[in-house]
């Protein structure tokens, strides 16, 4: 009888232990996804900060030839008309900009079709004028145009982590020859990969191995450590599909497979 209590004890605390540790590892990953979130915010925050300015200049300098055209006369309607056009194009510019951020900072869990080639282009979008500081370069080869019924947010999330890191290992290299990102879409069936490639520096084998890890970062200055860890719990547990490390070097490939029905 008592060996029956002491076991009935020691099978409460044991569940009491389990129950507390698994506590902690969600509220550790709560900070962690909260950490690389605020990282990924404030790239996209620097992106579209430089994407703004253009059309702010434009704007401003289409205003004021616009003055200039009201001061003469005759007016000459012709350009008037040339520069509120300009005006319009550049509003609109600012205005694609402003959504798409609205759209990555939406807590949006929905799913929902959409196409994966105009997501994967917002993005080097509001990262263009920042890589472009660094002369460097995203290439995305598409071939056709490929649709998905998924969470368009959480696939944003990762493929920002995944440039930004790219770009830190670009800048790291020394005497880099090739300063191009190298996007690739391809439909397999019932999913999609999408893959992102650069060469700059390597990754140590070893580190590979624990690339997703929490505590590891890809990069030795700049890397996206949590980032790189929130991505491949956002593609296994929201997206039902996957994040690799496809090859370690030469060039790095980080490839994203997802369903393109995830209700299926």
């Amino acid at each position: 009888m008592c060996i029956f209590v002491f076991f009935v004890v020691l099978n409460l605390i044991y569940g009491f232990l389990i129950r507390k540790n698994n506590k902690k590892t969600e509220e550790m990953e709560l900070l962690l996804a909260r950490k690389s979130r605020l990282n990924e915010i404030g790239s996209l925050i620097t992106g579209i900060n430089h994407q703004l300015k253009q059309p702010l200049n434009s704007l401003n300098l289409a205003i004021s030839n616009s003055e200039l055209l009201l001061q003469k006369n005759p007016i000459d309607i012709e350009m008037l008309l040339k520069n509120m056009s300009i005006c319009k194009n550049q509003i609109n510019l600012m205005n694609k900009t402003i959504n798409i951020f609205r759209s990555f900072y939406s807590p949006n869990e929905d799913i929902s079709e959409f196409c994966l080639n105009e997501t994967i282009k917002s993005i080097i979008y509001t990262t263009n004028s920042q890589f472009f500081k660094y002369n460097i370069t995203v290439k995305f080869e598409e071939k056709s145009k490929i649709f998905a019924n998924s969470i368009e947010n959480f696939i944003q999330q990762i493929l920002l982590v995944l440039l930004q890191n790219s770009k830190d290992a670009i800048l790291e290299k020394k005497d880099i020859v090739d300063k191009n990102i190298y996007i690739n879409i391809e439909k397999f069936d019932k999913d999609v990969i999408i893959s992102i490639s650069d060469f700059g520096i390597e990754i140590d084998a070893r580190q590979a191995k624990n690339i997703f890890n929490a505590s590891k970062t890809s990069s030795k200055k700049l890397g996206f450590g949590f980032g790189l860890y929130f991505s491949k719990i956002l593609s296994t547990k929201k997206l039902d599909g996957d994040l690799v490390l496809e090859n370690h070097k030469n060039p790095t490939k980080f490839s994203l497979k997802i369903p393109l029905d995830i209700r299926k």
